[in-house]
């Protein structure tokens, strides 16, 4: 069940990520690097909101705020930095908007789970199983 939340969070974040990141793009005119990062400082945003009340059924707490950034910050200087990479260095017959999103959100997804379920939520998990 906690990974089937986490899935459905995931993915409506990825979905709000994509939506922000191409009306940055295209709509507003922000340059490659802060409409990445404005798609994803709002997928972590609601990520956060839903995730703890949700997936994991956590009272919001300082140390798990501060834990969650710590995560996410790490994951979104890979992201854009990722994304940025790959944006440059793929010809342009591998679609490279598109193809860098979606490795830069894969490297992302892994980072996050795994920062989440082993660091910031350990406790909570632990009422969910009792």
């Amino acid at each position: 069940m906690l990974l089937l939340r986490y899935t459905i969070t995931g993915i409506s974040a990825v979905i709000l990520d994509a939506i922000i990141y191409t009306l940055c793009l295209k709509l507003l005119f922000f340059s490659l690097t802060l409409a990445k990062l404005t798609g994803v400082i709002s997928s972590v945003v609601y990520g956060y909101i839903v995730n703890s009340k949700w997936t994991f059924s956590c009272k919001t707490s300082l140390r798990n705020i501060v834990s969650y950034c710590v995560v996410y910050s790490l994951s979104i200087a890979l992201n854009v930095i990722t994304n940025r990479f790959l944006v440059e260095a793929l010809p342009d017959r591998l679609f490279p908007l598109i193809t860098a999103f979606c490795i830069a959100t894969a490297l992302s997804v892994c980072i996050n789970f795994l920062g989440m379920k082993f660091w910031v939520f350990r406790q909570s998990e632990k009422h969910l199983t009792d």
